[in-house]
C-alpha cells in the first residue's frame, strides 16, 4: 500500500467519524426540540465542529508514524485533542449564542473520540491485513529435483533485495545434501502444501514439468498463488528463465528474469 494512500484513507476516516458524531448530536437536538433550531445554523455548526476538531488533531500530531506505532500514545493524543476541541467549541458556542450548551458540546466531543478510535482501529487492521497478504505473496515453494532446485534456490539467495522467502522444497525424494530449506513433500501433495504453507507462489524448477503438477495446475493457479517455470540451461552460472505473469511463452532474460518477475508482482 502506498504511504500516501494510507494517510488519505486515515484522514478521510477521521473526518467521517467526527462528522457522524456531530450529526447524531445535532439530529438528536432537532428531534428533541422540533421546529426550534434552524437547519442552516445546524449545518454551519457542523462545519465548525468538524473543522475545529480536525485542526486540533493535526496540531496534536496524530498523523505521525511514531504516534500511530504506539496505540496508547495515539489514544492519549486523540483524547487530548477532543478535549481541547470541546473547550474551543464551548467558547464558540457562547460567543455566537447557539443553544447547544456545554453538555451537548461535550457529548459531541466524546462521540467523536469514540468513533475516531473505532475508525482508526479499523484502518490499522486493514493496513496490517494488506501487509500480511503482501508478505504471503512473497513466499515461495520450489518444485523440482535437488540439482536443478538447488541452482534456482541459489539465484534467489543471491538476490535478497527482491524480498522473496523460500518456504520449502518439493520433490519426489529428500535431497542428499542440505539445500538450505526444508523438504516438505512430493509433487503429489503440492496443492495441499500450498494451502498449508499459505505461500503466494510456486516455482517449478527444470523441465519437463511433472505430470502430477501439470494435472493439478488448475488448483495451483488460485487467485493467491502464482505458478512460474524456471529453465536451467547448462553448467556454471545458471541461466534461469521465468515467464512473466500473463504470458504464455518464456522470456530468456537470465538472472534479470527474477527482477522482472518481482516488479510484475509488486
Amino acid at each position: 500500500m502506498p504511504p500516501w494512500l494510507f494517510w488519505r484513507v486515515l484522514a478521510a476516516c477521521d473526518v467521517t467519524a467526527i462528522t457522524l458524531a456531530w450529526t447524531m448530536v445535532l439530529l438528536g437536538l432537532r428531534i428533541g426540540e422540533p421546529g426550534v433550531h434552524d437547519p442552516a445554523a445546524a449545518a454551519a455548526w457542523l462545519v465548525v465542529a468538524v473543522g475545529v476538531t480536525a485542526v486540533v488533531l493535526v496540531r496534536e500530531q496524530v498523523y505521525l508514524s511514531r504516534v500511530l506505532a504506539i496505540r496508547a500514545v495515539e489514544v492519549q493524543r486523540i483524547g487530548r485533542g477532543c478535549l481541547i476541541a470541546a473547550a474551543v467549541l464551548v467558547v464558540t458556542d457562547r460567543l455566537i449564542g447557539t443553544p447547544l450548551g456545554p453538555v451537548l458540546v461535550g457529548l459531541g466531543s466524546v462521540s467523536s473520540y469514540g468513533l475516531l478510535l473505532i475508525g482508526r482501529g479499523a484502518v490499522q487492521a486493514w493496513r496490517n491485513q494488506h501487509r500480511q497478504r503482501r508478505a504471503a505473496g512473497r513466499s515461495l515453494l520450489v518444485v523440482g529435483d535437488a540439482a536443478v532446485a538447488n541452482r534456482t534456490l541459489q539465484v534467489l539467495h543471491d538476490r535478497p533485495e527482491l524480498g522473496y522467502d523460500v518456504v520449502g522444497h518439493v520433490a519426489q525424494q529428500r535431497a542428499e545434501h542440505d539445500l538450505g530449506v526444508p523438504w516438505l513433500g512430493t509433487p503429489d501433495d503440492l496443492a495441499l502444501l500450498t494451502q498449508l504453507t499459505a505461500v503466494g507462489g510456486v516455482v517449478i524448477a527444470g523441465t519437463p514439468v511433472p505430470d502430477v503438477v501439470t494435472a493439478g495446475m488448475a488448483d495451483l493457479r488460485a487467485p493467491d498463488v502464482h505458478v512460474h517455470i524456471a529453465f536451467d540451461e547448462g553448467a556454471g552460472d545458471p541461466d534461469i528463465r521465468i515467464p512473466p505473469p500473463g504470458q504464455g511463452r518464456t522470456a530468456p532474460t537470465g538472472r534479470a528474469a527474477l527482477a522482472t518477475w518481482a516488479q510484475a508482482e509488486t
